[in-house]
C-alpha cells in the first residue's frame, strides 16, 4: 500500500523506521505544515506540506506525539477518506489473542499480552509491555519503557511517561498524564497530572473542548 505520515519531526523518524522495517508499505511522503520542511527529505523520503503533492495514496499513519494535535489530524484525513495504517515493527511481540486498532504504531520490542484491547490512533513507544485484558483506548500515549499490568485500563489520550508503572486493575482517566517513572497504585481521575511513587496529583486540567 502507498502510504503517507503526517508529520516531519523527531517522532517521525521513529515512525518511519518501524513501518520500513516491516516491508508491507510504500512510504510516498510525509505531509508537514511547516513551510520550512516542504521539498526537504527526511532518510530520503520527501517532505511536502500539501498531500495533493504526493500523487494517489491509500493511506496514512500520523506520525505526530502531541495526543490532541495527533487525534485531530487523524480524524480529519479519515473524514477525507484516506484509511488509517497500523505500524507494528518487526521485533514486537502481540499475542494473537490481543487487537490493535487502525492506525496505531508500536515501536521495537514492545510486548502486548492475551486479551489486551488497544484503540485506534495509539503510541506504544520502545520496550513498553501491555500485560493480559487491558484496554488503551484512542489517541494514548505509551512511553518507552512503561510496564502495564493485567486488567488495566488506559483512557482516551491519556500519557505515560517515559518507564511509568501501572498496577494491576488500575483505571486512568482520559487525558490524564503519569510522570515519568511513577509508579500507579490506585485510580487516576480524567484531566490531571500525576507523579511519583505512589503517584499523586499535583495539577488538574482544563477540560479539552474535544
Amino acid at each position: 500500500m502507498k502510504i503517507v505520515l503526517i508529520g516531519a519531526g523527531g517522532h517521525a523518524k521513529v515512525v518511519l523506521d518501524t513501518v520500513i522495517s516491516t516491508k508491507l508499505h510504500e512510504i510516498v511522503a510525509l505531509i508537514d505544515d511547516n513551510p520550512g520542511l516542504n521539498g526537504s527529505f527526511l532518510f530520503d523520503i520527501p517532505i511536502f506540506n500539501q498531500l495533493e503533492s504526493c500523487g494517489n495514496i491509500q493511506g496514512y499513519i500520523v506520525a505526530i506525539g502531541d495526543n490532541y494535535i495527533r487525534k485531530t489530524k487523524f480524524e480529519f484525513y479519515k473524514s477525507k477518506g484516506y484509511s488509517p495504517v497500523t505500524g507494528i515493527h518487526k521485533s514486537v511481540i502481540i499475542s494473537p489473542y490481543a487487537n490493535i486498532g487502525d492506525g496505531t504504531v508500536a515501536f521495537a520490542n514492545v510486548v502486548v499480552n492475551p486479551g489486551a484491547q488497544i484503540a485506534d490512533n495509539v503510541i506504544l513507544y520502545t520496550a513498553c509491555t501491555v500485560d493480559h485484558d487491558c484496554m488503551i483506548f484512542d489517541h494514548a500515549y505509551i512511553s518507552p519503557g512503561c510496564n502495564i499490568s493485567g486488567r488495566v485500563n488506559i483512557g482516551t489520550g491519556a500519557f505515560l511517561g517515559t518507564g511509568a508503572v501501572v498496577l494491576p486493575g488500575v483505571k486512568i482517566g482520559d487525558w490524564s498524564i503519569i510522570g515519568a517513572g511513577a509508579v500507579v497504585t490506585k485510580d487516576i481521575p480524567p484531566h490531571v497530572t500525576a507523579v511519583g511513587v505512589p503517584a499523586r496529583i499535583i495539577k488538574h486540567h482544563q477540560e479539552l473542548k474535544i
